[in-house]
């Protein structure tokens, strides 16, 4: 079996979870707005490039610029990934030009046949794509078989030794739409984030995690520290 290792020196996350993912793998982590789904998603593919593993990145959130600027914070430098096109960052709202419609966005992803030729495919975050299309679609169920297919497409490519990853906020689309994939998935983490006066207690709890290479910890604490990305809470750890 094939692992994608995303291990660093500077922390255990990696081994924390099981020393990697196994390739071929839907990923999905879900959590609340804010909770920290995508700083654990650029932690896992700074750790993955580091390990000469490819990877398109898709995001509905961030330009190139600020995704740059934001894994900079973090000290995740990607100058390299990116002049070697290990990493393809694709940003959903270009710095220039005209969005994709709506009802599009989600099609347009099992068209794009060329970013599945890298060894991971991220989408963050994907229940953006799932709202934008139910909006713009009204629901029913041309729209549920059009969400079912690129279901469908993913396991065809995780079938292939390709891995993709999802992450999904709670609550942007109806709980029957995000199960679909959440059901799917080999491997499921949750975050959570609970605030405490001023601060912030973040875990990742792993809800499931097929073909672990190793043992791993169901309830992993962590935080985000500027200059230093993510920094595990060893007393969290069960």
């Amino acid at each position: 079996m094939t692992v994608l290792d995303f291990g660093l020196d500077r922390d255990d996350l990696c081994e924390r979870l099981g020393g990697g993912i196994p390739a071929g793998s839907l990923v999905v982590i879900e959590g609340p707005f804010g909770a920290g789904k995508s700083i654990i998603s650029q932690r896992m593919v700074y750790g993955m490039l580091q390990h000469d593993t490819s990877i398109s990145y898709v995001s509905t959130e961030l330009t190139t610029a600020g995704f740059l600027n934001q894994m900079e914070s973090l000290r995740y430098d990607l100058t390299e990934p990116l002049m070697d096109e290990r990493l393809v960052f694709i940003p959903v709202h270009p710095l220039l030009g005209a969005r994709a419609p709506r009802a599009e966005l989600l099609t347009r992803i099992a068209k794009a046949r060329r970013m599945y030729e890298k060894d991971v495919v991220l989408f963050d975050t994907f229940s953006k794509f799932l709202f934008d299309h139910l909006r713009a679609r009204g629901g029913g169920f041309e729209s549920t078989e059009e969400i079912e297919a690129v279901l469908y497409l993913f396991k065809r490519i995780t079938s292939m030794g390709k891995t993709v990853v999802l992450t999904l906020e709670q609550g942007q689309v109806p709980d029957e739409v995000a199960s679909t994939f959440k059901e799917a998935a080999d491997i499921l983490i949750q975050i959570d984030m609970e605030l405490t006066g001023a601060s912030a207690s973040r875990r990742i709890v792993v809800k499931r995690m097929n073909r672990a290479p190793g043992r791993f910890g169901e309830v992993i604490g962590f935080r985000v520290e500027p200059g230093l990305g993510i920094v595990i809470e060893i007393k969290s750890v069960v």
